[in-house]
Parts: structure tokens; sequence; C-alpha cells
């Protein structure tokens, strides 16, 4: 009997609870809506006034100085290509070499524009004759732009 009684009490809190739940979620459904559409205008307007208050500003935008004029400067700035890997070697003549980070054209799991480039090799497709595709890896960043850090870098250099 006194388990009944318990068990009743139980059903009847839950009961309480849930519909107490639905009906402060049931009261303030609409709290802060108002009751009519506003047109497209008039928002624009509300926020036009909202930002009059705020006062927003725009940044000048900051542009670096580059300068063009000495091409011999610029071409010794550049990584030498010939450096990078390439992963996948080409087995025509006919061939397109994809530049792409070692993320994309590495070896496992970041591979997969070298299983791509295997695979489309593999397949013997042909235009004119036989084509190939040969992803080489090029690093980005201070590898690629520091001649210091460049000589360093080796193909073990994990990423």
């Amino acid at each position: 009997m006194e388990k009944k009684r318990i068990l009743i009490g139980m059903t009847v809190g839950i009961v309480v609870i849930g519909a107490l739940v639905f009906g402060v979620l049931f009261l303030t459904r609409n709290t802060g809506k108002t009751e009519r559409t506003i047109s497209a205008e008039e928002a624009t307007a509300s926020l036009d006034n909202m930002m009059g208050k705020i006062n927003p500003s725009t940044a000048e935008p900051i542009k670096s100085s580059v300068e063009y004029s000495n091409k011999d400067v610029a071409a010794e700035e550049l990584p030498e290509l010939s450096d990078d890997d390439i992963t996948v070697r080409a087995s025509t003549d006919a061939y397109a070499e994809v530049w792409a980070s070692p993320e994309k054209a590495g070896q496992g799991s970041d591979g997969w524009m070298r299983e791509m480039a295997e695979g489309f090799n593999s397949c013997s497709s042909s235009c004119s004759r036989r084509a190939a595709g040969t992803p080489r890896s090029c690093a980005s960043g201070p590898w690629a732009t520091s001649p210091a850090l460049r000589s360093k870098k080796t193909s073990t250099t994990k990423w």
C-alpha cells in the first residue's frame, strides 16, 4: 500500500512539474514580439536609426607598399621550384605538372592528390597520345619564401 502511494505521488509530481513547464513556455511564447510584420522599408529605417545611435565608422584600408620596379630582386624572393619533390613520376612525355601543398601531395593520409594522379596515370587516358599527371609537393609560408629556412628543408621534414 505504501509503495502504491509513493508511486502515485511521484506520478502526480511529474505531471505537475510538466504542466508548470508547459504553462510557462505557453505564456511567454510571444514575449518581446510585436503583433505586426514590418516592411523592408520600415526595417531599413529602423536599422538606420540604430546605426545613427552607435555611429559606426569604416576604417581606412591599410595598403602595403609593393614595388615591382626591380624585377631581379622580385625574382630572388621567389623560391626555386625545382627544389620541390615530384611525388608521382610521369610515365609519358605528355604530362601536366600540378603544384600542391605537402598536405595534398604528401604521403599517407596527406596524399589525396598523389593518389588521384596515380589513379589517372594507371587508367591510360589519352588525347592525341597517352597523358599523365605529376603532382609536385610545394610548401608555402616561411619554407617557401625564406632561402635560409628552405635550405634546411629535407624530404623527411614532418609538417
